[in-house]
């Protein structure tokens, strides 16, 4: 049965009036801050520019494929007042903004009671910029696939590296001796692993002298991938938090942006991954937790815009709510989504799904509790989100359905919570979560063409995370030659595809063992070889259909199983 949406639903924050739906446009969300920069002038003039820019994160922009934006070291992304936000380049598009601004919300109950955790808000940021023990670390690491070629083909003509590459001589693998060097402060002393690699030497760090390079780190998937663009960061929750959250939890999230271009036309063109590593380094359990991703939308103009999710897909996604985007896009308007990826794990190692899709008018300057609420599928006075907190789920194309534009909302500003959980977080819980950001635009298309387009469209970026971009055909020429393969390995599976079984025969060595993984990183199968066995069976009888990974010493192998 369809709901209604209410004609008005005001809650009180902090003396601040808000209203879930946008019944009337709010012309105060961008006002200019004077007071605030007078302040910001007395503490330069107090303290000098070089202690203000201290406190600054670091930032970097970024302009790949069909995409400009800018991330920051603090885990505020697309900010658009620092000249980032989201931006599409396309012929025919005006180079307007998407997204306001985005970042994490992690927040669940000490054995108190009390609600601890932190959040990245545009009123509100929690997070600083680098690890909790050295201001150094306000900075991001950046290597393109051009320089791991580059690397890698010198390496390989003699066995040792002639001409150094800085970015990946400077780059915080586990145990870089390299890195002071190149950095100008050292490696935090007995640290668990930073910055994700592959170990080409096998010798459990990073050792660019033999080979080592950066390389997309996911769980489950084999390193060795190598995009077009990626970068590395670290930010921690240390000190006071404006949002008022108890702060003291030592979260340090561990932060991977990258991207993929593709000659083919394909959204991999219009999109930028952003995996987030998360570690609880504090020494109390957290229950009723709640991972969130919170997406700030402003598709040109801001006051006129929709939301919806479609959950079976662990997408949410904004559209401009009439076809014209005064200021703005104009005509030719895309729709920005969000895609979910993975979820992060629960004390029991399984996938937490998608949860909660919250739909509000704004997220600023709300409570600890207010916070909690939305990730728990709540609105902010506790009222229980519809359709259990997975809102506006209809195609808006279809008459009468649970979407925005079917329910005649008014459209205005409008942010996006989506939210996992609720699972308990153990001190020491090393946990992952991988986004996709993007955009859909076909010229001439009105916003809920391109809706209809989003929601007909097969899941190209989510076929090419669950193949671990295996088989991708990125611009950069040497990408092969980069990560190990069936053919340079002396290692051969055949069948591949298999169904009830797969053989895994080497040329050059007696093979020990053999490992089977799922996407997840699981042991699916775990074979011994008998003594100097040069070849293993390997029986995939009740293993579901997909894919597979291989591992044979330090070499792992994709397996279709059909």
């Amino acid at each position: 049965m369809a709901w209604m949406a209410p004609v008005v639903l005001h809650h009180h924050s902090s003396g601040s009036n808000i209203a879930f739906w946008a019944h009337r446009r709010s012309n105060n969300r961008h006002q200019t801050f004077s007071n605030m920069t007078t302040r910001l002038s007395l503490l330069v003039l107090l303290f000098g520019a070089a202690s203000i820019a201290a406190q600054t994160p670091a930032s970097v922009p970024i302009e790949i494929n069909k995409v400009r934006t800018t991330v920051h070291a603090d885990g505020s992304l697309f900010h658009h007042n620092s000249n980032g936000g989201f931006v599409p380049l396309q012929t025919g598009v005006a180079e307007k903004n998407l997204l306001r601004s985005a970042g994490i919300w992690l927040i669940g109950k000490d054995p108190a009671g009390n609600l601890k955790g932190a959040v990245a808000s545009p009123s509100h940021q929690d997070f600083k910029a680098g690890l909790p023990t050295s201001a150094e670390w306000n900075r991001i690491w950046e290597v393109s696939c051009d320089a791991v070629v580059a690397h890698l083909q010198d390496f390989q003509d003699n066995g040792q590296i002639d001409q150094a590459q800085t970015a990946i001589y400077a780059f915080p693998g586990l145990g870089n001796t390299h890195f002071e060097a190149y950095n100008g402060f050292g490696l935090p002393f007995n640290y668990q692993a930073l910055g994700g690699f592959t170990d080409y030497d096998n010798d459990a760090t990073y050792t660019p002298e033999n080979g080592d390079y950066p390389s997309i780190e996911i769980r489950g998937c084999p390193l060795g991938q190598i995009p077009d663009y990626q970068n590395w960061f670290v930010f921690n929750d240390e000190g006071a938090h404006p949002s008022g959250l108890v702060s003291g939890q030592q979260f340090e999230v561990q932060t991977q942006v990258f991207a993929y271009k593709t000659a083919a036309h394909s959204l991999l063109n219009n999109a930028i991954f952003v995996r987030y590593k998360l570690i609880n380094r504090g020494a109390e359990k957290l229950d009723s937790c709640y991972f969130g991703v919170f997406a700030d939308f402003e598709i040109g103009h801001p006051g006129d815009d929709f939301s919806g999710v479609i959950p079976d897909r662990n997408i949410l996604y904004a559209y401009n709510g009439d076809a014209q985007d005064e200021g703005g896009f104009e005509t030719e308007i895309p729709v920005v989504a969000l895609d979910l990826m993975r979820g992060p794990l629960d004390a029991e190692g399984e996938e937490v799904p998608l949860r909660h899709a919250m739909i509000v008018e704004n997220a600023d300057n709300l409570s600890p509790i207010e916070y909690y609420r939305l990730l728990t599928g709540h609105f902010p006075d506790g009222t229980a989100a519809p359709n259990g907190g997975l809102m506006f789920p209809d195609n808006p194309n279809i008459p009468n359905g649970q979407s925005e534009a079917a329910l005649g909302n008014v459209p205005g500003p409008r942010a996006g919570i989506a939210s996992f959980g609720p699972f308990s977080l153990m001190p020491g819980a090393v946990n992952e979560l991988i986004l996709a950001w993007y955009f859909v635009h076909d010229a001439g298309n009105t916003p809920l063409q391109n809706v209809q387009a989003l929601f007909e469209q097969p899941d190209v970026l989510q076929t090419a995370f669950d193949k671990c971009f295996v088989g991708m055909d990125p611009s950069c020429t040497a990408f092969t030659s980069a990560s190990p393969t069936v053919e340079n390995s002396g290692i051969t599976l055949y069948p591949n595809p298999a169904t009830r079984r797969v053989v895994l025969e080497s040329k050059e060595a007696p093979v020990a063992s053999v490992q089977m993984l799922d996407l997840l990183g699981r042991t699916v199968r775990f074979q011994h070889a008998t003594l100097n066995a040069t070849s293993i069976e390997i029986d995939l009888e009740g293993v579901p259909a997909g894919t597979y990974f291989i591992r044979v010493g330090n070499a792992i192998f994709p397996l279709i199983k059909e």
